[in-house]
């Protein structure tokens, strides 16, 4: 039979244990929050360029290079968001993966 103080200090690693994973937890959604709202500017950015930049195309070179540029990074954008969309954010629940080191007997 595993004693209570040995158990009581298992359950306090798994604690501190669970601790640092939800501050990394955390760190992961905050990370994920800034990419979005970059992302996002990025489209309202270029939105606005080609807004600006479209009457002008018909008749400047440098209007069209740079709508073709904005093009490209559209593209960009739009593969980056398939990836994001596609990728998994849940986490699963913590699971201690060392089952053995809580089985011990004294």
């Amino acid at each position: 039979m595993t004693s209570i103080p040995r158990l009581q200090t298992q359950v306090k690693q798994v604690e501190e244990e669970m601790a640092i994973v939800q501050d990394k937890l955390e760190k992961l959604r905050a990370d994920r929050l800034e990419l979005h709202r970059r992302f996002y500017g990025g489209i309202n950015d270029i939105a606005n360029m080609q807004k600006v930049l479209e009457p002008q195309a018909l008749d400047n070179q440098a209007a069209r290079e740079l709508i073709r540029r904005i093009s490209n990074i559209e593209e960009s954008i739009s593969s980056f968001h398939d990836a994001m969309r596609n990728q998994s954010y849940s986490f699963r629940p913590f699971e201690i993966q060392d089952s053995a080191r809580f089985s011990e007997t004294t």
